[in-house]
């Protein structure tokens, strides 16, 4: 009991440090002692703008949030409240719905540290690396079948985000042996941690491998360059799959979404 503890708090830790000193290319981070917020320049989308963290004695969140709804309202933007159990308190969520927010699905935020076992890749595809343009074009055909939508805007700041700062962002896609696309995930450097974004199986290739196959070879990226965390803010979906291949839980994550 006493390791797990000592290994969330290192991970708490570390994933902090990350929520404060991270950079995304085209965005204008705005860190403050107790909030982190991103601004896109042109974008008025609430996923292009949003509070990634922020901290407050619990009966000062509701002005902590009122600031930053006056912030985003003056620049004529919606925007995201990132909520996380594992630095928040619970009251927090009740006091953005009742200033409007809407909450998204939860998820769950789980974290890999490097030295957990990697899981064994399945034989039936070929995980490969993915150059900026076509995996443009893979994330638009997956996020098609599986979403029944495509996020053009975010599909190019992740181009963009290659382009200009190649060794901050990869693509990755299964594919079967003859070569068809089956699965679709990236993964992102931000300092000493990594993350997991994007993973989708086409159905007809689900329950077969491919997104395991995906998961395991960005854990071994992750492993090959030093990085001291993995985290992934899993679905409903994903999250038995990964607890089942050895990702700790750290708590709830939900994004709330003002405006728009």
């Amino acid at each position: 009991m006493g390791d797990n503890v000592s290994v969330l708090v290192k991970i708490k830790q570390t994933y902090l440090k990350q929520l404060r000193e991270t950079s995304f290319p085209g965005l204008r981070n705005e860190v403050a002692e107790n909030f982190v917020r991103m601004v896109h320049p042109e974008s008025a989308e609430a996923g292009m703008n949003a509070v990634v963290w922020a901290t407050a004695r619990e009966n000062e969140y509701r002005n902590l949030v009122h600031e930053q709804m006056a912030y985003y309202a003056s620049l004529g933007k919606a925007f995201e409240w990132k909520y996380f159990e594992l630095f928040q308190p619970a009251s927090l969520k009740a006091i953005l719905l009742e200033e409007g927010f809407t909450a998204a699905e939860p998820e769950r935020l789980l974290g890999w540290q490097p030295g957990m076992p990697i899981p064994a890749s399945s034989s039936h595809f070929t995980v490969v690396e993915l150059q900026a343009e076509e995996a443009k074009e893979a994330m638009q055909l997956v996020d098609a079948a599986v979403y029944s939508e495509t996020m053009d805007e975010l599909y190019q700041m992740l181009v963009d985000q290659k382009q200009k700062k190649s060794n901050s962002v990869f693509f990755y896609a299964a594919q079967t042996k003859l070569g068809e696309l089956a699965a679709i995930g990236r993964f992102e450097v931000h300092g000493a941690i990594g993350a997991l974004f994007g993973g989708a199986t086409l159905p007809q290739y689900r329950k077969q491998g491919a997104f395991t196959s995906l998961v395991a070879t960005r854990l071994q990226h992750a492993t090959g360059i030093g990085l001291e965390l993995v985290t992934v803010d899993a679905s409903p979906r994903s999250l038995p799959i990964l607890q089942k291949l050895g990702f700790l839980d750290l708590g709830e994550t939900i994004p709330f979404v003002f405006g728009g």
